[in-house]
């Protein structure tokens, strides 16, 4: 049944006339007459009875109203608390998700009066949580493809290769030879399977990353970073992971040998709809 249908018949019963019904509802007299009679003939008993111009409630119309309108007030009470929730800026929360060693980097950027919820998951993750509904915007290096994604670059991240200068020292290795002839047979530490610096780094010098002598793979910079800092091997990593700069030699490599990792913050489009969300993405740096 249409739940119009029997908010009409409420506002109705809880009215003087059909007038005063139709001004409560904001619909004409004729349009609220057409409603009671449509309702009339989808029920099975009838709810009231006519006396001159006025009806009156049968014991069935009377039990069916005591029913039907607590349920009416308590779905408009639900109405206007999930608008409040979308329209009031103050009440909007956003869920924005990131990897956790590039949470400090990126909550910066989000300036609202919106509730803001970060929260750190891995690559994977995010893109799944996104899917499900369970965050709002992801910030990530990956690509989301299809129409009902939208994506901004937040920020970019050059390269710089890292390692400890006791790992050198030891193996005799002179700080300017940083390259992947020079740190031949040093342990590489690798980010993911598929580390996107290395590949880069190693064909500019026309080498096959498979000369490398990956050790370690990793999903986390924070974590290569520490292991640099422990002489466990190099790794080239984004600029902001902090390594302790005393205990490791650390050159920045040139973005025309190794292109910046552009970090994107991807969510659904329809979030535009929603007037909070739709200022916070525009003030977003570009």
């Amino acid at each position: 049944m249409d739940w119009n249908l029997l908010r009409t018949f409420a506002a109705y019963v809880e009215s003087a006339s059909i007038v005063a019904a139709a001004r409560q509802l904001g619909l004409s007299q004729p349009g609220v007459t057409a409603q009671l009679q449509r309702l009339e003939r989808e029920l099975p008993l009838p709810p009231y009875v006519t006396h001159g111009r006025r009806k009156t409630l049968t014991v069935y119309g009377q039990a069916l109203y005591d029913a039907v309108a607590p349920e009416l007030a308590r779905v408009e009470r639900a109405l206007e608390a999930v608008n409040a929730r979308f329209l009031d800026p103050h009440a909007v929360t956003v869920r924005i998700g990131a990897r956790r060693e590039i949470v400090p980097r990126v909550a910066p950027l989000f300036r609202t009066d919106a509730r803001l919820v970060f929260s750190a998951h891995a690559g994977g993750e995010l893109e799944r949580l996104l899917k499900e509904r369970k965050l709002d915007i992801v910030v990530t290096q990956q690509d989301l493809a299809g129409p009902q994604w939208a994506a901004r670059t937040l920020f970019t991240e050059r390269a710089r290769l890292v390692v400890a200068r006791e790992l050198l020292a030891a193996r005799g290795i002179a700080e300017k030879a940083l390259t992947p002839k020079g740190l031949a047979g040093v342990p590489c530490l690798a980010y993911k399977e598929d580390p996107p610096f290395l590949k880069e780094w190693m064909a500019a010098s026309k080498l096959p990353v498979g000369d490398l002598d990956i050790r370690v793979v990793c999903d986390d910079w924070t974590a290569l970073a520490a292991m640099v800092e422990a002489g466990r091997g190099f790794s080239i990593i984004p600029g902001s992971i902090a390594v302790d700069s005393e205990r490791c030699a650390v050159q920045d490599i040139a973005a025309s040998v190794v292109p910046p990792l552009a970090f994107r913050a991807i969510y659904h489009r329809d979030l535009l709809e929603i007037p909070a969300l739709r200022a916070l993405i525009r003030a977003l740096p570009r």
